[in-house]
């Protein structure tokens, strides 16, 4: 298990860069000493102050989405604070469901 996060205060956009380009080089350091980076569980940790996945109904998905392509299976997101809880909820019943069922990421 290999656990990330995106920065500190970036826009969306470098957020994904940052993992992206942090996700590479692991694969990278794998090859150089000869293990198969598809070995290494990707795990992304996103904090609500950078990245607010429960801002709206599509932030956690549009993330969860983007990720996985980049070899990222699990996601560790903060709490909700109670004026989120209807954004999660739907979140945990209805999305994650069908996210779960992505196609895996492709093997460098």
């Amino acid at each position: 298990m290999w656990n990330t996060w995106g920065g500190l205060e970036l826009p969306v956009d470098e957020f994904f860069e940052g993992t992206v380009n942090r996700s590479r080089r692991l694969d990278q350091y794998c090859a150089d000493i000869g293990r198969d980076p598809s070995t290494v569980r990707g795990s992304l940790l996103v904090y609500p102050r950078f990245v607010d996945v429960w801002a709206d109904e599509v932030a956690a998905e549009s993330l969860v989405e983007r990720i996985p392509r980049d070899g990222f299976t699990e996601f560790v997101f903060g709490w909700p604070s109670k004026q989120q809880a209807p954004v999660f909820e739907l979140f945990v019943e209805e999305i994650m469901p069908r996210l779960r069922n992505l196609p895996a990421a492709p093997t460098p």
